[in-house]
């Protein structure tokens, strides 16, 4: 695994950066460079619960969200694969138990810094470039509204 590291200034309080972030509606548009139609769910969005993101199909990552300090820290560590909305475990070749993603909110004088930080696959890291510097501009706009 090797960590990538992106980051985007928004010219909005970490709280409204934040709602942007996790509310489920705001949380399908910034994410939507991923996958259109991505989503999670979980019972509630606190330490220790579990948290499932999905795509429309059912796909996707089971995840404990290990840490939560709103309006500052989250971070979600991987347990499992999702296939056909059932928990499965990850293929032995792309074993991700374990790899963590962090999102971490700080105040400057522009507004809010957004570092993400997560674990990822050689094979994932082209998708991962591509991907989140777009998703974090989604999220720039949706918070300087």
């Amino acid at each position: 695994m090797k960590t990538l590291e992106y980051t985007v200034t928004i010219n909005a309080a970490p709280q409204k950066v934040w709602h942007c972030m996790w509310e489920p509606e705001h949380y399908k548009t910034w994410i939507s460079p991923f996958g259109e139609g991505s989503h999670y769910k979980t019972t509630h969005f606190a330490k220790g619960a579990k948290i499932h993101f999905l795509t429309p199909q059912g796909e996707g990552v089971h995840c404990k969200l290990a840490e939560v300090d709103e309006p500052r820290l989250v971070v979600l560590e991987y347990l499992s694969a999702i296939k056909d909305f059932k928990e499965t475990p990850f293929a032995p070749d792309y074993d991700w138990t374990g790899a963590r993603e962090r999102y971490a909110l700080h105040t400057t004088e522009q507004g809010t810094r957004v570092t993400v930080q997560i674990d990822t696959d050689p094979i994932h890291i082209d998708f991962m470039n591509s991907s989140f510097p777009k998703a974090l501009q989604l999220l720039k706009q949706l918070a300087e509204v």
